[in-house]
């Protein structure tokens, strides 16, 4: 096992908390996590850090505690967080499509919190041809992951939509315009691999990635297309290790020593996918497998030894939670009429 210094908030991790938030009703939450991102990024806006201290002070550096020895004697065992200095492209989705379900919500931006999400919007017109680290924050050189451009167009697309209730100049929205129709562009021509049918890790790339299963929920693409049903199909059949389990990359190439269990999110995100493409029996049945999965409280960590169903890393882990909740909401909106 690995083991990283979490102890830190992701403003993509808490972004995904925030839709979830809204759609149970907890608007306080929302608008908190908002007014908080606000103070905790002042100080390096508009780039937004993969991690955040909660006081917004920069993360220390990473280094390795020598004759630590980790949860089940797992080294090294690490102070500070290297991911804090890496580009992730994706973040400012996650975050710009918080905000615009807020709005989608019927509640009006701050002033000074449009003017965060504009300049975040801005950096990604100005970066997204940029090669990144992804969501995954592989500790290798950057590439061009295409999670992160499709995320890079999510950010363009719901600042947009914000702005046609928001105050915007016209030369701003011109620039996000062109900057969001070149990913869309980019992505369909450089991130398809049409041999495998599907999306692909990165650019020239015939690696999956998990994170791709929000294809559908994006817009970028038709939910029902043979593109997005093939890299469902792909991620599940590659990626799984057996049961209701996914892998969030082909296990053992991320260039680092240890082992990776399943990812608990991935499986959450995968129940979405069926349910947003017509699959809503093979969502429900792979839902109710993963409830299988929980503890005797109802509660999951970050990964799963896909051997022994034993609970790996974070516990509990926010982001599984917020995907679990999202999953369940996705299955609530589904009619039964949509798919076998």
């Amino acid at each position: 096992m690995r083991n990283w210094d979490y102890r830190y908030a992701w403003p993509r991790d808490a972004s995904i908390g925030v839709a979830a938030f809204l759609r149970v009703g907890k608007l306080d939450e929302a608008r908190g996590f908002l007014g908080w991102l606000l103070h905790a990024s002042r100080l390096q806006r508009p780039r937004l850090p993969a991690l955040l201290t909660l006081d917004g002070r920069h993360v220390p550096p990473e280094r390795d505690l020598r004759g630590w020895a980790g949860y089940a004697q797992s080294l090294p065992v690490r102070v500070g967080n290297g991911a804090a200095e890496q580009h992730q492209l994706d973040g400012y989705g996650w975050v710009l499509d918080a905000a615009w379900v807020l709005v989608q919500a019927g509640h009006h931006l701050y002033s000074e919190t449009w003017r965060a999400m504009r300049g975040f919007a801005d950096l990604v017109a100005r970066r997204w041809r940029e090669p990144d680290a992804g969501i995954w924050e592989i500790r290798d050189d950057a590439a061009h992951h295409v999670h992160s451009k499709l995320m890079g167009w999510l950010a363009l697309d719901r600042a947009l939509r914000i702005a046609d209730t928001h105050r915007l100049p016209a030369r701003q929205r011109a620039r996000w315009q062109a900057a969001r129709d070149a990913i869309a562009v980019e992505v369909k021509a450089r991130g398809f691999n049409a041999a495998m049918g599907s999306y692909t890790r990165s650019y020239g790339s015939a690696d999956l990635d998990a994170a791709l299963l929000i294809l559908p929920l994006l817009g970028i693409e038709d939910a029902d297309s043979p593109r997005v049903r093939g890299t469902i199909n792909a991620i599940r059949d590659e990626l799984s290790p057996g049961g209701p389990l996914l892998y969030r990359y082909p296990p053992g190439q991320d260039g680092l020593p240890g082992t990776e269990g399943a990812f608990l999110p991935c499986s959450f995100w995968l129940v979405q996918a069926l349910a947003h493409t017509g699959r809503r029996r093979e969502a429900v049945d792979l839902f109710e497998a993963l409830l299988e999965h929980a503890t005797p409280l109802g509660l999951y960590g970050e990964e799963m030894d896909p051997a022994t169903g034993a609970h790996l890393g974070n516990f509990p882990q926010a982001l599984t939670h917020a995907a679990l909740i999202q999953a369940a909401l996705a299955l609530q909106d589904t009619p039964d009429t949509l798919g076998p």
